[in-house]
């Protein structure tokens, strides 16, 4: 048993509960790294690669709506990635200030400006966030309007092809534009970064202490020795 001597207290821990704290905080730590790994893309003018397609629906809500060939012109701009490792992943658009569609191609060449529905795996119009792990979520007219797909399975060294567009023809599209992947590994492509992740909050440390630590206020007793 370890005994503490302070000036007004003394403090008493238990081996076993000081192993048991030990232990349950380092996994509470572990928890807190293990959350995921954000990658930032920044579309820029001087980036950002365009095209444009036309299909018969003015508004686009579902993957359906490329299906269609017709007179309403959508503009298009990319951006590419691959996962390092296979797993569940959240993406999306964090910054911009017109309403986006997020369409996913898996792999490179997929997009095809006459058939913009082929090689499509996801489209994703509304995204109803305001943040996502503490990720702000901007755009000047809502911010629910960005699109994110929470949960898509993707495949390791597989790569996917991005497409935003708006949601109305001919509004067109500016730049800037921010998008994240969120999963358990950096993907490959784009700027990477470690969420913000504390090694352990002095909450939880204070509550285990106060949990597992015997304490006994008073004057040290004559005779006592540190």
């Amino acid at each position: 048993m370890l005994v503490l001597y302070t000036q007004n207290f003394v403090v008493i821990i238990h081996p076993v509960l000081l192993r048991v704290a030990v232990i349950f905080l380092s996994f509470s730590c572990v928890k807190i790294r293990a959350e995921g790994i954000f990658t930032f893309f920044n579309i820029s003018e001087e980036t950002g690669n365009r095209a444009r397609f036309s299909i018969a629906d003015y508004r686009i809500p579902k993957l359906s709506s490329l299906r269609v060939p017709g007179p309403n012109q959508h503009d298009v701009v990319f951006l590419l990635f691959a996962p390092k490792v296979s797993g569940l992943y959240t993406l999306g658009v964090s910054q911009a200030t017109w309403d986006p569609v997020m369409i996913v191609y898996e792999g490179q060449s997929t997009f095809r400006s006459d058939s913009p529905s082929s090689g499509a795996i996801a489209l994703m119009d509304d995204g109803y966030l305001f943040n996502f792990k503490g990720l702000a979520i901007v755009n000047n007219d809502d911010p629910t309007l960005n699109p994110v797909i929470q949960n898509i399975a993707l495949k390791a060294q597989t790569d996917y092809l991005i497409a935003l567009t708006p949601f109305t023809a001919g509004l067109g599209l500016s730049l800037p534009v921010e998008f994240f992947v969120y999963g358990d590994d950096q993907v490959i492509r784009g700027d990477v970064s470690l969420i913000p992740e504390p090694a352990c909050s002095v909450a939880v440390l204070g509550a285990w202490a106060l949990a597992l630590v015997s304490l006994r206020r008073g004057k040290r007793a004559a005779g006592d020795t540190p």
